[in-house]
């Protein structure tokens, strides 16, 4: 595995541990645009006309997240079905450094089983290998999956 590769998939195993925090944010999100469009529309029946801010703006991009929440969790099931396929320890070690964020240093003490910090970055390079050797058509290595949900 190239390094180019390596650092393609660890960027997606981060994104991979920041889905569910992500998905929450954008439908809380979608929440605040349909009460604001709910607010807009009352003023404009009461007022008889809002120019403030464009309803349709705000349903696009609502309809926009609500696809980027789709896709978010798509590609979550995928990796976590992919994780699942390694073996436990291998499992243990990038839900710990990529879904709690633990550091290097930490990774012993936050592990269901004891083992060294160099064995921990051994058997996650190891599994980075065997995700890229089994799934060669899941990530892209020339550029990041992580896209812009604006």
């Amino acid at each position: 595995m190239t390094k180019t590769e390596k650092q393609s998939l660890k960027r997606l195993l981060t994104e991979w541990g920041h889905f569910t925090k992500t998905i929450r944010s954008q439908k809380a999100e979608i929440a605040e645009f349909k009460k604001v469009c709910t607010d807009i529309e009352h003023a404009r029946d009461s007022a008889g006309k809002c120019e403030i801010i464009s309803m349709d703006s705000l349903r696009e991009k609502a309809e926009r997240l609500g696809i980027n929440i789709s896709s978010r969790m798509s590609r979550q099931g995928e990796l976590d079905e992919i994780i699942n396929d390694l073996p436990y320890d291998m499992q243990a070690i990038l839900r710990t450094r990529y879904i709690k964020g633990i550091a290097w240093e930490n990774m012993p003490a936050n592990l269901p089983f004891y083992m060294s910090v160099r064995h921990c970055y051994r058997l996650h390079n190891k599994a980075l290998e065997i995700i890229a050797e089994k799934y060669p058509d899941f990530f892209d290595p020339t550029q990041s999956k992580a896209t812009d949900y604006k």
